[in-house]
């Protein structure tokens, strides 16, 4: 998928990732984009290991995930598999600093053993204004609008005491329930929180709205935003493991499209958000059970219009194999190729290592319709034989 960067990835991540989920002007986007292509042929999981990647050199929060790891038409262990994938020790920190430093302080001078308050305490500072000055400020998380109060609320708990207590919670179970709740734990009992005033758990009700809160908090820490990278969304197909029907019934299928309906409608709320939504073309072409299946996704996402000259990057379907018929198989083949010597030479800078053969080239070229993992699965072979 980095073989012509420029006709898809370049422009897709200038426009999204350097701008529009960035935000411009004071204001940032979310979108919902759909991968798909044939199995083996276009490189869907490397896309979104790619654009997480690039995600990552510009600041966001990036993580991929596996379809088969939850269940898909529940969108709160959707929720739970994202910050799971977090490091939320990281944004907490990122936080405690943001806060720290809107009080006039050097978050950087404060010692690792100590508390941001003891540190205060220390220097002499009126230790009735700093709380003052730190309840003001945390009191501002009740008042944005991007963020659940139930969200706000935790983040305002854990945030305080750590600031108060640093590492050495005088009880730090509420801290870990706190967490817990964070991470949507289903074994949390809910009143180990209502201290805290928060007398809800993170369900399928409210998820779409702890996204969004999640999404700001990464904000809140530093962070461009949150790019989610959600691969084999086929396995709504997928056969049970004994074989006798299939893992997700027909209700449970248009349940999951119908979040999935409703995180598109919810765009202008999910703010900072980027999700990367790939499968196997099954999941388009069944039209008993795939998107098609369902009109109120499908007509949001599908491409009215397709030009037979030009690549359009910035469709909500992005369609690989489409992609791929816009580059030569010759530019392809010689990309991997030079591609795998590199990583060859790299990985074995003793031995030497010769490009393709005009045989070996003519085998790839041969393969119709062009699959780009078995073009290189030949290619590697050729660089293998040269070992022995």
């Amino acid at each position: 998928m980095t073989v012509g960067r420029e006709i898809f990835l370049d422009p897709f991540v200038a426009l999204y990732l350097d701008r529009f989920i960035r935000g411009e002007n004071g204001t940032a986007g979310s979108k919902v984009k759909f991968v798909t292509s044939n199995e083996g042929s276009g490189g869907k999981t490397h896309l979104l290991r790619v654009i997480a990647q690039e995600g990552r050199l510009r600041n966001y929060q990036s993580v991929y995930l596996r379809a088969g790891a939850f269940k898909l038409h529940y969108i709160h262990q959707f929720y739970a598999a994202i910050i799971g994938s977090l490091d939320l020790e990281l944004l907490l920190a990122g936080v405690r600093k943001k806060v720290i430093q809107k009080l006039g302080y050097v978050p950087e001078e404060i010692p690792q053993s100590f508390s941001f308050i003891a540190w205060a305490e220390q220097k002499g500072e009126a230790l009735e204004m700093v709380r003052k000055g730190l309840r003001t400020e945390l009191g501002r998380f009740l008042q944005n609008p991007r963020m659940d109060r139930n969200f706000s609320l935790a983040l305002i708990q854990i945030v305080l005491g750590d600031l108060e207590q640093g590492s050495h919670w005088k009880e730090p179970e509420r801290r870990q329930a706190l967490l817990d709740w964070f991470s949507a734990r289903p074994e949390l009992s809910i009143s180990m929180l209502r201290r805290e005033n928060i007398f809800v758990r993170i369900t399928r009700q409210n998820a779409r709205r702890m996204l969004s809160s999640l999404a700001e908090l990464t904000r809140m820490a530093g962070f461009s935003g949150l790019v989610v990278c959600l691969d084999e969304m086929d396995d709504l197909l997928a056969p049970k493991l004994d074989g006798r029907g299939t893992k997700y019934t027909k209700m449970s299928r248009e349940d999951t499209f119908e979040s999935l309906r409703e995180l598109i409608d919810d765009q202008e709320n999910l703010q900072s958000m980027l999700f990367l939504l790939a499968a196997r073309r099954d999941l388009l072409d069944d039209e008993k059970r795939g998107l098609k299946s369902y009109p109120a996704l499908w007509n949001r996402i599908r491409e009215e219009i397709s030009s037979r000259d030009a690549f359009n990057p910035y469709v909500d379907l992005i369609d690989l194999d489409r992609l791929w018929s816009f580059q030569e198989k010759e530019n392809i083949t010689q990309h991997l190729g030079e591609s795998l010597l590199s990583l060859f030479r790299k990985s074995l800078p003793n031995r030497e290592f010769h490009g393709p053969d005009p045989e070996t080239l003519n085998s790839v070229l041969e393969i119709h319709p062009f699959n780009v993992r078995h073009a290189t699965r030949i290619l590697s072979a050729h660089l293998r034989r040269q070992l022995r």
